[in-house]
């Protein structure tokens, strides 16, 4: 067994600390992290993305990222932008 996995949960879950550590984490801090998982617990939830075990949060890091992506998106085309003809 390698050291990254956790007995009793599904190959890719890490804890959630690899969203805000390291070279490629997506949060610059935990803060951020953890209101992000907080807004984002129902499409986590049905993604499969998140598990909780012993009371710890633990990620699939790859389904997160894609969740992330996505809202981004969703949240960026549902914005309205006003070009400059439309403005005068």
């Amino acid at each position: 067994m390698k050291r990254s996995e956790i007995p009793g949960l599904p190959p890719g879950f890490k804890p959630e600390r690899v969203l805000w550590t390291g070279a490629r984490a997506p949060y610059a801090t935990q803060n951020a992290a953890k209101w992000q998982l907080r807004r984002l617990r129902p499409k986590l939830k049905s993604a499969n993305a998140i598990a909780i075990f012993c009371g710890r949060n633990y990620v699939h890091e790859e389904r997160v990222l894609a969740i992330i992506e996505q809202d981004a998106l969703d949240h960026a085309a549902a914005r309205v932008f006003v070009t400059e003809s439309e403005a005068a």
